[in-house]
């Protein structure tokens, strides 16, 4: 009998103290919820100050240019809070109620980064046109480059001449203009 006072004794106190632990846990969870909400206030004032941030570079020109610096010291910022949340959104209310004010800042947000979105599309249309035109003039070039070698490949491959000419050489590389396929006047210049 004393086996069983003695685990009767050791659950009563198990509950006992587990009784005593849950106020504690709802006053973290309390205090929990207000560090969540003064988090969530200062990320919206982050967010607003980076808006601002946003449209004054757009204002001033710079949106292009200067815009990544100014986005890593945003989130060199952001990054320690997003730890911390992290270890304190134990709470499932409180992760939803996180995660909604979230949304409803990135949605004011996007407006104020519309501007420098379309200037960032702008700038890549431009530079992928300029890229289309480097391609254009490099093909243009390999074609100028290849016929010249095509020409004087049929040099080299004319039965029963044994030397080539070096002035036939000559021709076909200092030519600037592009050399026309033309087998048959190879053939007759030699």
């Amino acid at each position: 009998m004393k086996k069983s006072s003695a685990a009767y004794a050791a659950s009563t106190a198990a509950t006992a103290a587990a009784a005593a632990a849950r106020p504690t846990a709802a006053g973290a969870q309390s205090s929990s919820r207000c560090r969540i909400q003064q988090q969530q206030q200062q990320q919206q004032q982050q967010q607003q100050q980076q808006q601002k941030q946003q449209q004054h570079n757009v204002s001033s020109g710079a949106a292009a240019g200067s815009d990544g610096p100014a986005t890593n010291s945003v989130s060199k910022r952001l990054h320690p809070q997003q730890q911390s949340r992290g270890r304190e959104d134990t709470a499932s209310s409180s992760s939803s109620s996180s995660s909604s004010s979230s949304s409803s800042s990135s949605s004011s947000s996007s407006s104020g980064a519309s501007g420098a979105s379309a200037a960032a599309a702008a700038a890549a249309a431009a530079a992928v046109e300029a890229l289309q035109e480097e391609l254009q003039q490099a093909v243009l070039e390999r074609d100028f480059y290849y016929t010249k070698l095509r020409r004087i490949e049929i040099l080299c491959t004319i039965p029963g001449k044994t030397s080539l000419h070096v002035k036939d050489i000559q021709d076909i590389l200092y030519a600037k203009d592009h050399p026309q396929d033309n087998t048959e006047a190879t053939h007759n210049n030699i």
